[in-house]
């Protein structure tokens, strides 16, 4: 049995657009790993149940996973507008949460 990590590790290596999108990140994680657990609709669209949402990973966990491959310098955005927006996000997130922030107080 794979971890999440290695899941999202191998789904990074496949399908490089999932590097520049969180939600065909979590979509092929999802397609790969869970497939047992999802069905097509008449329009042959994945779906799932909601009862079934409860054995699927969280999508906060995977896309942490990303983040912190990328982190690493690991599976990076290929796309150099993604890569802006994330960096100009984590800086904003960085000063927001920052000790010397003094909304934090």
């Amino acid at each position: 049995m794979f971890s999440l990590k290695e899941k999202v590790k191998y789904c990074l290596e496949k399908y490089e657009d999932a590097r520049n999108n969180d939600k065909k990140l979590i979509n092929s994680v999802y397609v790969e790993f869970y497939n047992n657990l999802l069905f097509r609709t008449d329009n042959n669209k994945y779906a799932v149940k909601l009862i079934d949402m409860y054995e699927l990973p969280n999508p906060s966990h995977i896309i942490r996973w990303r983040q912190k491959f990328n982190q690493n310098n690991e599976y990076l955005p290929t796309d150099e507008k993604v890569r802006e927006i994330r960096l100009k996000e984590e800086k904003k997130w960085h000063i927001q949460f920052s000790p010397n922030n003094p909304s934090l107080g």
